[in-house]
């Protein structure tokens, strides 16, 4: 499962990543890749995990440079204050354990 968050920011983005970890959890996905600018999203991700004492884990996290195509999709659906003040986009890849 792929939750792209583009340029959400919290709360929106605490809010989808909610939404998609439940239905994750119910499925029958192995994985869920959480893709972010929301530099907190990390910290969300983790303490929800051990919150609710679910069986997933965090197998992997990763940061790239934000790409001009990123910044051009953004552009059309965001302001831009939204995404102005991060340089970095994060993959977070959840496993059920």
């Amino acid at each position: 499962m792929l939750l792209k968050l583009q340029a959400h920011r919290c709360p929106n983005a605490q809010v989808l990543f909610n939404r998609a970890l439940e239905a994750f959890h119910r499925s029958l996905d192995k994985e869920l890749v959480i893709v972010t600018i929301e530099p907190s999203m990390e910290r969300s991700v983790a303490g929800r995990l051990a919150g609710y004492d679910l069986p997933l884990q965090i197998a992997a996290v990763k940061a790239s440079a934000i790409s001009e195509s990123d910044l051009e999709l953004w552009q059309s659906n965001f302001d831009e204050e939204d995404y102005s003040d991060v340089s970095n986009i994060v993959t977070i890849t959840i496993q059920k354990v």
